[in-house]
C-alpha cells in the first residue's frame, strides 16, 4: 500500500492465498483510503490467473521461505511480469539458520 500512496497514478493489486489475510489487507486499505487504487484478491502463486506480461513490476515480501515450490513460482512471476518488467524478492528472516 506503501506503493500506492507514493505512485498515485499506478494500479497495485496484492495476492495471498489466504481469505483472512485478504480481508485484513482490504481493511488496512479502507482505513488508508487506498481501496480505489489497491486491489486484493485471493490468489495461488503456483498458478496466478493473470494474463501472461500484464504487469510491470512483481512484488513478493516475506513469502519466500513458506514456497514449498519456489522453482514454480518464480517461473509464474517470470510470466506475469512484461518483458522490460521486473521482480524483487524479499524475504529476509532473523530465524532462519546461517
Amino acid at each position: 500500500m506503501e506503493i500506492a500512496k507514493l505512485a498515485p497514478n499506478i494500479e497495485v493489486i496484492g495476492i495471498d492465498l489466504s481469505n483472512d489475510m485478504v480481508r485484513i489487507a482490504r481493511k488496512n486499505a479502507e482505513k488508508a483510503k487506498l481501496l480505489e487504487k489497491v486491489k486484493f484478491m485471493v490468489e495461488n502463486a503456483n498458478e496466478m490467473t493473470f494474463e501472461d506480461s500484464l504487469f510491470d513490476l512483481v512484488i513478493s515480501t516475506g513469502s519466500l521461505h513458506h514456497w514449498k515450490r519456489p522453482i514454480r513460482i518464480i517461473n509464474e512471476i517470470y510470466r506475469v511480469f512484461k518483458d522490460e518488467g521486473n521482480a524483487w524478492i524479499f524475504d529476509l528472516r532473523s530465524d532462519i539458520p546461517k
